[in-house]
């Protein structure tokens, strides 16, 4: 009985390690573990991925899902280049967390349409950039412009 409880914990910490593992999926659809850093150089990021001593790096063009911790990253076109985004909330209006020029953590943000559409949200002018990147629904691009969201 010992040695069935001792097999099955052991079973569960690798299966919990595993779990909580970091990975990238590249565009051939294969899944890669390792130690995930994000680098940002020059107009495309770049992915480093640390596994058994070995580094390989990858163009943020070449990779279609990063999990760090938990966390989802997805490179995302913003201006010229091609960023490596911190998706914060899903759905037909995706909201993107991206790294601003000079800064390490992620304050700026964007939405994106399900149709590719992207607009960096706007801190002073939020009301009428908002209701015009969302006039396709009126209702809501009017309630924008009333303060109602």
């Amino acid at each position: 009985m010992r040695l069935l409880t001792l097999l099955l914990l052991q079973f569960l910490i690798h299966f919990v390690s595993v779990a909580q593992s970091d990975f990238i999926i590249n565009k051939k659809s294969d899944t890669l573990r390792g130690e995930i850093r994000i680098q940002s150089y020059d107009l495309i990021d770049r992915i480093q991925v640390v596994a058994n001593g070995k580094k390989e790096s990858y163009k943020a063009t070449d990779v279609i899902h990063i999990s760090i911790n938990g966390e989802t990253y997805k490179p995302q076109k913003l201006d010229n280049s091609i960023r490596i985004m911190k998706l914060i909330k899903e759905g037909f209006l995706s909201i993107y967390a991206f790294r601003i020029e000079n800064q390490t953590s992620y304050e700026g943000r964007m939405i994106i349409k399900k149709d590719g559409k992207s607009i960096q949200v706007p801190n002073l002018s939020f009301k009428k950039g908002m209701s015009e990147f969302l006039e396709d629904c009126k209702t809501v691009s009017d309630q924008i412009k009333e303060g109602t969201y």
